[in-house]
């Protein structure tokens, strides 16, 4: 579902590629994680693994397409299987919490009750019960974070890229975001989280690689 052949990512402005020769293959439903120091380049892996960006070589593929290949119409229909968890949360705040993560299944063609319903049970599991009527400045940076994981989660992606998903958790609220994270790699999601949290490599021992000057390295 997730296969990176040889990636360069090179910017114009450094000397050196932010990633230089990647190679990383997860099939349908593993779960792994990606650890790296700050500007060690985890969320430019993933932003080239939903096409926000293109590597300067190398392919990327994901659930069986090439994504620098795509069209703009392609990418988009790509993006229905692919959900993000994204560290600056891309909420949309003239919305509610429960529009929020109700948008996304109204998108893909939900009748409005049953997508309804299932926002609203999206936001329990992420611990917002009784917040789903709120709108979104009227939240914490944490809660917004919440409704950001239901809203990637609602859908049942293929594929879930989270980047830093429990940076604004206290620790019991990131072991339960990343027991649902969890549940849905069982589901057969193919996921993949950067993160920076250590104890959660210890907490769920999925495989984990670290970025390290530009190379990708399975630690051990």
């Amino acid at each position: 579902m997730i296969e990176l052949r040889n990636v360069v990512r090179r910017f114009p402005q450094s000397d050196k590629p932010v990633l230089d020769g990647v190679n990383l293959k997860l099939e349908r439903g593993e779960f792994a994680f990606l650890t790296g120091v700050s500007g060690a380049g985890k969320s430019t892996l993933l932003r080239l693994l939903y096409g926000a960006d293109q590597a300067t070589s190398g392919e990327v593929r994901v659930a069986g397409h090439d994504v620098d290949q795509l069209t703009s119409h392609s990418l988009a229909l790509l993006r229905r299987r692919v959900a993000v968890i994204f560290q600056d949360f891309r909420l949309l705040n003239g919305r509610t919490a429960l529009e929020n993560v109700r948008l996304v299944l109204e998108l893909r063609g939900y009748r409005f009750k049953d997508a309804d319903r299932r926002a609203g049970e999206a936001l329990d599991q992420v611990g917002l019960l009784g917040k789903e009527h709120q709108r979104i400045p009227e939240l914490s940076g944490g809660e917004q974070q919440r409704v950001a994981i239901a809203r990637a989660l609602v859908g049942e992606p293929q594929v879930l890229l989270c980047d830093e998903p429990t940076g604004n958790l206290d620790d019991q609220l990131s072991l339960n975001v990343l027991s649902l994270i969890d549940l849905a790699s069982a589901r057969g999601a193919t996921v993949l989280v950067a993160t920076h949290a250590r104890e959660l490599l210890t907490r769920f021992p999925h495989p984990s690689y670290r970025l390290v000057d530009g190379h990708l390295e399975q630690r051990r």
